[in-house]
């Protein structure tokens, strides 16, 4: 800069200057015909390099390490042998898909722009450039590589109950800690419109789910140092929002066929045992062992986590409004109905009961279900607890009379309590019964 001093124009002493600039031009392997992309850059020649503002590239080239001159500037020195190309090229690719906006017009899915100091540690740096894009960087035994926040495809094959070894644990978190829920999230972004200061993007507020959690806002903060997009933070806060209302959590070891198994892999699980049906978890960690079981860490995700509709969850930032539940979140028994059935005690001996069956309930907020039952015309009812949900069904014979027509109703029972509603009455029919073995 050149200035030319007068005393009575700068009184208050040299002006302050704020420049806009565009960064480093940094190697993108998506572009290097050598290394599994297709174009003109390559490692090392600074001069193939060109400008980037996605998230994924300036990501690589903090692992790989920068350089001016020559000269290592600042970064890491990962090996490309640890940085599989297609990993890297496909997650780069997903945050330049384009989102609309409500405003009109789109904008990549993710985009990082900011000043990283040299001297900053590699944990916080790379933690920043991964939040920027709702996602995470997965190490799997020295390959690395980052998963953008988008939804992604489960593996095959889908586990089973046959799938689990019989000398392994099946340890099941259904809800997270009180302390650990999540039900509002607040948020600043970087806006060129006010010289990039830190300003507060619209809270992701939901009364749905802070009903859930017993009625007391529990929040989290994100400061998205490399975001100065204010819609692109909306989406970057909403994806954290949801991801931590689903809280379920396995441990378990599966058999052999699950080998390929890694750390950021989405697969299904179907249990009858444990009331999964088709249940979607993410694999957090994956450890072969030596007898080539697999012991897995999973935790529940959703499809609906990465879900974005522009005219309802873009927030005006001037009138911020109120959000839906980041889960589904049951507040009333769905589809009851319930049958007189016959009990085979073996041999010629039967006992009457009756068996309700409703929507089988993934809430894992739901503990239990009461259900009463009563004669039809009685106003006293007998009442049973059922403590699994998600089995969708229950049969009892106990206070049950054969050749009687009955009528129940259901409520839940959640964990952290909150407002829920009885069912209307079910009544069955005598001709309904059935032979249960």
């Amino acid at each position: 800069v050149t200035m030319k001093y007068d005393e009575q124009l700068f009184t208050s002493g040299l002006p302050k200057f704020l420049f806009v600039v565009r960064g480093a031009k940094l190697y993108d392997v998506r572009k290097d015909t050598t290394a599994g992309g297709s174009g003109a850059h390559r490692w090392g020649t600074w001069s193939t390099y060109e400008w980037t503002d996605n998230p994924v590239v300036v990501h690589y080239n903090w692992r790989r390490g920068v350089e001016v001159e020559g000269l290592p500037l600042c970064g890491m020195s990962t090996p490309a042998a640890s940085l599989p190309a297609a990993k890297w090229i496909s997650a780069a690719n997903a945050c330049d898909e384009l989102i609309s906006l409500k405003a009109g017009g789109a904008e990549k899915r993710y985009r990082c722009s900011g000043v990283v100091a040299t001297s900053a540690d590699h944990r916080s740096v790379i933690t920043d450039f991964v939040t920027a894009m709702a996602g995470q960087e997965i190490d799997s035994g020295g390959v690395i590589w980052p998963q953008p926040g988008i939804a992604r495809a489960p593996v095959s094959p889908a586990i089973t109950d046959g799938d689990l070894m019989a000398t392994g644990e099946v340890e099941i978190v259904p809800r997270m800690p009180r302390g650990d829920l999540v039900n509002a999230v607040f948020g600043t972004f970087h806006d060129p419109l006010q010289s990039y200061e830190a300003v507060a993007l619209p809270p992701r507020i939901s009364p749905d789910d802070r009903a859930a959690d017993g009625g007391s806002e529990m929040t989290e903060h994100y400061a998205l140092d490399y975001v100065t997009s204010p819609s692109q933070g909306q989406r970057v806060l909403e994806i954290m929002r949801r991801r931590e209302r689903y809280q379920r959590r396995v441990q378990t070891t599966l058999r052999s066929r699950f080998a390929g198994l890694e750390a950021g892999d989405w697969v299904t699980w179907t249990s009858s045992r444990y009331g999964f049906d088709a249940a979607l978890f993410e694999v957090m960690s994956a450890n072969l062992q030596s007898d080539l079981t697999v012991r897995v860490s999973l935790r529940e995700v959703a499809t609906s986590i990465y879900a974005w509709t522009t005219a309802t969850d873009e927030l005006d930032p001037a009138a911020p409004a109120p959000v839906g539940t980041g889960a589904s979140t049951f507040d009333a028994v769905q589809s009851l109905a319930v049958a007189n059935v016959e009990i085979d005690g073996g041999g010629a001996a039967t006992r009457p009961g009756l068996r309700a069956t409703w929507s089988a309930i993934t809430d894992r907020t739901v503990v239990s279900v009461r259900i009463q039952f009563r004669r039809v015309g009685d106003l006293v009812s007998f009442e049973r607890t059922v403590d699994d949900p998600a089995s969708g069904q229950h049969t009892w014979v106990d206070g049950v009379q054969g050749d009687t027509v009955y009528e129940i109703r259901a409520l839940l029972v959640t964990s952290p309590p909150r407002s829920v509603t009885w069912t209307g009455w079910a009544t069955t029919t005598v001709e309904s019964a059935q032979q249960v073995v």
